[in-house]
């Protein structure tokens, strides 16, 4: 179906609404005093008084009235929304989202603001308590974009009637490029893929973790689990440059409850890794850093360089491996990275107790990072002083006292 008839269809199933005595002098005069009732009483409460105010005039090819003031005032309104007093006034977000469709500037401020609202304040009953006709024009505005692409917080959190709804409505355009497959039994029982079974997001709910298998490919796609099915987040790279190092292992971030970690080699090449570490963030996946892990060469007394080196990408981003900040030259690398000798030793953590901390700081009152198992092996990244700095199979990095430590 054409998605303005489509949008037409839904403007249709929404609740009339007053406007009466509403106006762009009376909104800006209401403002201005800071006159919060009057305020509530003038703002739009449907879509298309919305835009009238705050939008882009297409028919004149110039803004409305209110568009370079529009944040402030949709700021203003959401705020009042928050005292209890005026708690009879969030009925107008959905009121305003029916009927709507997607649109720059103010008009996505206001749909990015009402779906921040639903999730902050846990007020999800606004939309799972709306009719199935109100719920597919106020669905449609909240997951609508020039591409659509699903909103994995939001969606989790509907009900299963408004989750119906929404795949319904977005059957075959809510994705980010058509070549994507966008259901898990698509990858199962699929050689050309790994799958892990982490929780990625937080949630305390496993998700899917795809990736192209070596030599297959360069793919990394993300499904979210909401206890039922798993449902698409991402597809990006996985940083094996298609076969040009390995992906070996992918595990939880082990700096953060949200991400995860890709740990590649190149396994021709002598000793060259890299570890991807991936935030969550604000509802985005962010390669935060890569710590680069070399030698200056394969002689016994090579130098190991261990260089973190900062990113901050968000993986939705095109050319992905054009924006990467490789390791430091050869002339830097002294001076940027941690360098320790390579001898070819291996070390291990050696405790009665079964277990020795690793801390954030060289002392025994400091923060405790990870319980290190007795005979678990560590690197050594620097063996200066009482305590030494360590880092753990799982990309931990902290402190181990050195009697802690055994040379193999």
């Amino acid at each position: 179906m054409n998605k303005y008839i489509l949008i037409l269809l839904l403007l249709i199933s929404c609740r009339n609404s007053s406007q009466e005595n509403k106006n762009v002098i009376n909104i800006k005069k209401a403002y201005n005093e800071k006159n919060e009732i009057e305020f509530l009483n003038q703002f739009p409460d449907k879509f298309e008084t919305l835009n009238e105010y705050f939008g882009w005039n297409n028919l004149t090819d110039k803004p409305n009235a209110l568009y370079n003031d529009a944040n402030k005032y949709i700021d203003y309104w959401f705020s009042l929304l928050l005292k209890k007093e005026y708690r009879q006034y969030e009925k107008n977000i959905t009121s305003i989202c029916c009927g709507g469709k997607w649109d720059a500037d103010a008009i996505n401020y206001f749909q990015d603001k009402s779906i921040n609202y639903f999730l902050k304040n846990k007020r999800m009953e606004l939309l799972n308590s709306l009719s199935e006709r109100e719920a597919k024009s106020v669905l449609f505005f909240l997951f609508d974009s020039p591409h659509p692409e699903m909103h994995n917080e939001l969606f989790l959190k509907l009900n299963t009637k408004n989750k119906i709804i929404v795949k319904n409505l977005f059957a075959n355009n809510l994705k980010g490029d058509e070549d994507v497959k966008y259901t898990i039994t698509f990858y199962e029982k699929n050689d050309d893929y790994i799958i892990k079974t982490l929780d990625i997001n937080g949630d305390d709910i496993l998700d899917k973790v795809i990736s192209s298998a070596p030599y297959k490919g360069n793919e990394l796609i993300l499904f979210l689990g909401d206890g039922k099915d798993y449902i698409f987040s991402i597809k990006t790279i996985n940083f094996s440059e298609d076969g040009g190092n390995i992906v070996y292992d992918i595990v939880n971030n082990p700096n953060t409850k949200k991400g995860l970690l890709i740990k590649t080699k190149f396994p021709d090449r002598g000793f060259s890794e890299n570890d991807y570490f991936i935030i969550y963030e604000n509802k985005n996946w962010v390669l935060k850093n890569i710590v680069y892990k070399t030698l200056t060469d394969q002689s016994k007394n090579a130098i190991e360089y261990y260089c973190d080196v900062f990113q901050y990408i968000n993986l939705k981003e095109t050319n992905i491996e054009s924006k990467l900040i490789s390791i430091p030259d050869e002339s830097e690398r002294a001076k940027k990275c941690i360098t320790r000798k390579s001898n070819l030793q291996k070390y291990s953590i050696v405790d009665s107790d079964g277990y020795t901390n690793l801390r954030k700081e060289k002392n025994s009152s400091s923060e405790i990072l990870q319980k290190i198992i007795t005979g678990s092996e560590v690197q050594v990244l620097s063996n200066s002083g009482d305590w030494w700095f360590v880092q753990t199979k799982e990309g931990r990095r902290g402190y181990v006292f050195k009697t802690k430590i055994k040379v193999d």
